[in-house]
């Protein structure tokens, strides 16, 4: 469309005032913001279009190569956090897509994965192994060090479990949402061999960082005010049945 058309928008769900999200028109993808008073689902409301912004997602293809890390610069957030905090970034993208924390598709926008409480959850991990470290020495003894070690590495190997079951589905479900080729063992493979890459991948591909800046530490990676959701690429149905654990 040009510039002061006005275009029909269908709701994909219901969304508050000011939401923002992305709507098909033909070929493109452009932003869409929710009107005053809020929309419910297919509710149709009119939007003006002021001008060509477009959250542009490949379909059909990756928009950059599994080791093209460093193509949008060395400092780049997604790259940081990718390198050295893949949760938050992971978190962030299924922000983008609508997983919640079992990597399961939700239209709750409040249910989706929460980089914040991601951030928490790490820090205070990290003080709990500080903690639990720290006072098998000050007690001493073999038997109160295993008392602690041996369920803090349970603990550990749960979240890493945890941690690239996320991954696999999530990849599964990017490729599946943005038509990409691909198989299962393959999305294990490379979550598992190529994690930091996997991530990163994923977090240039749900994003516009040619229109839009990037963020370390908002829920999607994306500036506040934007909210990442596709209604062109919501969850088909059989997702529904498949990922329901949570």
């Amino acid at each position: 469309g040009k510039n002061g058309a006005v275009i029909q928008v269908r709701a994909p769900m219901t969304m508050p005032e000011g939401y923002t999200f992305e709507a098909k028109v033909g070929e493109k993808v452009m932003m869409v913001k929710v009107p005053k008073g809020g929309a419910k689902r297919g509710q149709i409301f009119e939007h003006l279009i002021e001008e060509e912004t477009q959250m542009y997602i490949p379909l059909g293809r990756w928009r950059y190569s599994l080791l093209s890390c460093c193509v949008l610069g060395v400092l780049h957030p997604m790259l940081c956090n990718g390198i050295f905090c893949p949760q938050v970034a992971l978190s962030q993208v299924m922000a983008r897509v609508h997983l919640n924390a079992c990597a399961n598709p939700v239209l709750n926008i409040k249910a989706r994965a929460n980089a914040t409480g991601v951030i928490v959850a790490s820090v205070a991990l990290i003080f709990l192994h500080i903690i639990l470290i720290a006072l098998p020495f000050q007690s001493g003894g073999i038997t109160i060090m295993l008392m602690q070690f041996v369920p803090l590495a349970v603990l550990d190997l749960v979240i890493i479990v945890y941690f690239f079951v996320l991954l696999v589905k999530a990849r599964f479900f990017v490729r599946q949402m943005y038509k990409i080729d691909g198989s299962t063992c393959e999305d294990i493979g490379k979550s598992l061999f190529c994690t930091f890459c996997t991530i990163i991948q994923m977090g240039y591909h749900t994003a516009d960082y040619e229109t839009y800046s990037a963020e370390c530490c908002s829920s999607t990676g994306l500036p506040p005010f934007l909210q990442a959701l596709s209604p062109h690429s919501l969850p088909p149905p059989e997702f529904k049945k498949s990922f329901s654990m949570c």
